[in-house]
């Protein structure tokens, strides 16, 4: 039985108001250029579902901004050719990616296949340039099959290139390359709010390079530019 002073309190609370409790908390952000780390703190290629990488139940690895500007990487190839799992030759002119003993047939930019096909030998298009890392964010690679995300399922894996998204903050940066071989390369990367107002934000990339090869035909000069607009629809 318990004492009476102990109901007494009880009923003392239960009469009374409670202080209020306030929390808050950072909403965590997607981009991995705003954290200036080697992780993030979510991803959806594997899932669909905005995951940490220690919750995906499948081998998943990331590539944010920060280790492609440690490493120099402004090529898929580059970014690539040391994560885990995944196994890089050339066939032809063509770079090829291999994960579990299969090759990775289609590169997504956004979660959407993109015109850059591994294992096309007429591709139309400049892989080189449609793949420069400028342009993205992060590159999330899932290592077997992706069921819940692609039709074709394909055994080998998925590369997943997250492309860079206008930001709140402004935004400036610049950067130049240049190495022994030859190669000249300059870009510049800018954001921010184009109307406070009317909720609109923009960013811009340009990318110049300037590149020697020892391969006939593969000199000349690479210029890229991107950019994108999202507009805020309510406060929400």
């Amino acid at each position: 039985m318990l004492p009476v002073s102990t109901f007494a309190d009880v009923n003392t609370v239960q009469e009374g108001r409670l202080a209020d409790v306030t929390v808050t908390a950072n909403r965590r952000s997607l981009r991995s250029d705003s954290s200036n780390s080697y992780t993030v703190p979510t991803m959806s290629t594997a899932t669909g579902l905005p995951l940490a990488p220690k919750d995906t139940p499948q081998s998943v690895s990331v590539i944010t901004r920060k280790q492609m500007d440690d490493s120099g990487a402004t090529t898929l190839e580059d970014a690539l050719k040391t994560t885990t799992g995944l196994n890089i030759y050339k066939q032809g002119f063509q770079t090829r990616f291999q994960s579990r003993g299969f090759d990775i047939a289609q590169i997504s930019e956004d979660g959407v296949n993109s015109t850059v096909c591994t294992m096309c030998g007429n591709n139309p298009h400049d892989a080189k340039q449609l793949t420069d890392t400028a342009l993205y964010d992060r590159i999330e690679v899932v290592r077997g099959a992706t069921g819940l995300r692609k039709a074709q399922s394909e055994p080998g894996g998925s590369i997943n290139a997250i492309r860079k998204r206008p930001t709140a903050a402004p935004l400036l940066e610049f950067d130049a390359i240049a190495d022994r071989f030859g190669t000249l390369r300059t870009s510049a990367d800018v954001s921010g709010f184009l109307s406070r107002d009317n909720g609109l934000r923009g960013r811009a990339v340009a990318v110049l390079e300037k590149n020697k090869s020892w391969r006939k035909n593969s000199d000349g000069n690479k210029g890229i530019i991107y950019g994108v607009i999202d507009k805020q629809v309510g406060e929400n």
